[in-house]
């Protein structure tokens, strides 16, 4: 967030690439850099090609089968930065 602003409620989705395959991690490890100023943000997976979304345990899916990752943002202060990310293996 790069205004002067508070940002509010959005919403940050990827699909897992193509001849990948997801590797199930814990919610805390979906986030990487800062996120200082951020609220409590929420995580979600498909595994149905992002048609229904299941909310992430604490200790991440059981099943390496997931499509789709979704961040919720409720806010983010000014002038915060950070990035969500998700680990995979090529096959």
């Amino acid at each position: 967030n790069y205004s002067t602003a508070t940002g509010s409620s959005f919403t940050v989705t990827d699909k897992v690439p193509d001849g990948t395959a997801y590797q199930p991690d814990g919610l805390s490890a979906h986030y990487c850099g800062a996120t200082k100023g951020f609220g409590t943000a929420t995580a979600a997976y498909s595994t149905n090609g992002g048609g229904v979304y299941t909310t992430m345990p604490a200790g991440g899916p059981a099943t390496t089968a997931v499509t789709h990752l979704r961040w919720t943002i409720p806010t983010a202060g000014v002038a915060t930065t950070g990035c969500v990310c998700f680990k995979v293996t090529v096959n």
